[in-house]
């Protein structure tokens, strides 16, 4: 049986998703050196399955039409607190949302949950931060499913943010076809449909 990476690399329908960028929307905000580190954190995991990220800052009094993604291969990443009332309706436990929209769509990383998992685990808040908005863009490439495993689990343990901080939470070996082989590209242009929540 052939899989989805396999019939794009027969069909050559798609071309390799190498680069993606990324427009910030930083209402926190985060301090510039936890950010800057965070998405080095990011640019890693996606750098050894053949992707590149370009990230564009967008100021919070600037046009709005800065946070819209522009292409197929253009994400909105929102980093916010939530109110009580947010909190309530998504689940206080959750550190990050990816919807589908213009472009790849946008990904929602909620401050106050990534802050708690920061301090409750002992682990550097731009790691936190990082592997969300990692793991949220993977939903949005990738498709809306989580392993068993790396950096695309529901939930990560004490001994995943273990090897996230040693660089050794990335994606799976079928994860990183998708991207290399471009079925991420053929799932944006058909409109699949995802969403993820992670922690």
């Amino acid at each position: 049986m052939m899989t989805t990476v396999g019939i794009v690399l027969a069909l050559g329908l798609a071309a390799p998703c190498t680069r993606i960028t990324v427009r910030t929307s930083n209402v926190v905000p985060v301090e510039t050196e936890v950010l800057e580190r965070a998405r080095a954190v990011a640019e890693k995991i996606f750098r050894r399955s053949g992707t590149e990220i370009s990230w564009i800052d967008c100021p919070l009094d600037g046009a709005p039409s800065c946070a819209t993604p522009r292409g197929p291969a253009e994400i909105s990443l929102r980093i916010y607190r939530r109110s009580e009332r947010a909190k309530r309706a998504i689940g206080e436990s959750i550190g990050g949302l990816a919807l589908p929209g213009d472009g790849a769509g946008i990904v929602h990383l909620h401050f106050d949950r990534l802050e708690e998992i920061s301090l409750g685990e002992g682990i550097p808040l731009e790691l936190s931060l990082g592997i969300t908005a990692a793991h949220e863009i993977g939903h949005l490439l990738i498709g809306p499913g989580h392993s068993n495993r790396g950096v695309m689990r529901a939930t990560l343990g004490v001994r995943d943010w273990h090897d996230a901080a040693q660089g050794a939470l990335l994606f799976d070996r079928e994860q990183s076809s998708v991207l290399r082989t471009g079925a991420c590209r053929m799932r944006l242009a058909e409109g699949e449909q995802v969403a993820g929540r992670s922690q």
